[in-house]
């Protein structure tokens, strides 16, 4: 194992011309769509990219690939695996829109 190890090494040094460290390579994001919502319902909330959960369960993923990385300096990103679901999306932004009406209402309340 150690032999195929070394070798690897080799290679990758000839290949890197000169820089012996490797290069930070972005975490691949693997999206898996869960539950039996229909497609209207996905297309209504918007770009995947801006739901609530999905940007949740990136920021967990990156947290995690930053320590494995800390932990293992020479290996590589894991992939990071987002599951969608159109009913847990719309659950995230009833929850934050009733954290936004209560926050207004402790303002209005203070102002009084």
């Amino acid at each position: 194992m150690s032999d195929i190890r070394r070798r690897i090494n080799t290679i990758e040094k000839k290949v890197s011309l000169g820089r012996y460290e490797r290069p930070t390579l972005l975490p691949f994001i693997v999206c898996l769509e869960s539950g039996n919502s229909p497609r209207e319902q996905r297309e209504a909330l918007g770009p995947i990219e801006t739901w609530i959960t999905y940007q949740e369960q990136l920021q967990v993923g990156t947290k995690a690939n930053a320590e494995y990385l800390k932990d293992n300096p020479g290996s590589l990103a894991k992939f990071i695996t987002i599951e969608l679901d159109a009913e847990k999306e719309y659950q995230a932004r009833a929850t934050k829109n009733n954290q936004k009406q209560l926050k207004a209402e402790k303002l209005s309340q203070q102002d009084e």
